[in-house]
């Protein structure tokens, strides 16, 4: 993550786009929901401490003040003109700008630390995954999620990928990120990948909700080829 232009402004939608863009994101926090429930015994009346790391747009954080609300949710990015659009989007949410690899928060403060889509913005993410561990509490969850350079639409387009944006410097096999985050100090409690999210036509809305639907039903999957790799992992 560098202090440069952010990636991913805010976009402009018609009435049509915005409401499958709804869909998709309720079915892909709906995994995450799940693995919350399944390996840390969270429920809506939970009461948790949740870190957003690279919050952007604060698409994540409204969900969780939404979803569960005795959370409290902080979100951390480097780009500040996104965590402004952030705060006005979400009242009372915590949030403060820093690189990802050295986070100003309190060792064993936070019972969740979602990484969605930002390992691969880390030059150097063996120390993203050492803060995410120091401010992890005993036991603490890390849900993880980046583009998966070894996915059907990778190996079909080529550069042409998606993934293969100019601020992505750490891509990584599902297998590599195993290895970090065992090196890190975290039990891979489950992964997998996605499905074809990425491959031209059969990536795009509004025919890609079946395959939301169907990741939303059963989470990610037990192969190698999927958009993005997605790993539930714990604090040793």
């Amino acid at each position: 993550m560098g202090a440069e232009v952010p990636a991913y402004p805010p976009r402009v939608r018609s009435t049509l786009g915005e409401m499958f863009f709804r869909i998709k994101t309720r079915c892909t926090y709906h995994v995450w929901s799940r693995c919350l429930a399944k390996y840390a015994k969270i429920t809506r009346a939970s009461g948790f401490y949740a870190l957003d790391v690279g919050c952007g747009l604060g698409n994540l954080l409204m969900w969780l003040r939404r979803s569960y609300p005795g959370a409290e949710p902080f979100g951390a990015d480097i780009a500040l003109d996104l965590l402004d659009y952030a705060r006005d989007r979400v009242d009372g949410i915590h949030i403060v700008q820093t690189d990802g690899e050295q986070l100003p928060f309190l060792g064993e403060s936070f019972d969740v630390v979602f990484a969605l889509q930002v390992v691969e913005h880390f030059h150097y993410p063996q120390r993203f995954l050492g803060e995410a561990r120091r401010v992890l509490r005993q036991g603490g969850l890390l849900l993880l999620s980046t583009p998966n350079p070894l996915g059907c639409a990778a190996r079909l387009l080529g550069r042409g990928w998606h993934g293969f944006h100019y601020q992505h410097v750490s891509l990584k096999a599902p297998q590599e990120w195993r290895g970090e985050l065992h090196l890190s100090g975290f039990d891979v409690l489950d992964d997998g990948t996605t499905l074809f999210n990425g491959v031209p036509i059969v990536g795009r809305l509004p025919i890609r909700l079946p395959f939301q639907v169907l990741q939303a039903l059963f989470g990610y999957f037990p192969w190698q080829k999927g958009e993005s790799y997605m790993a539930v992992a714990s604090k040793r």
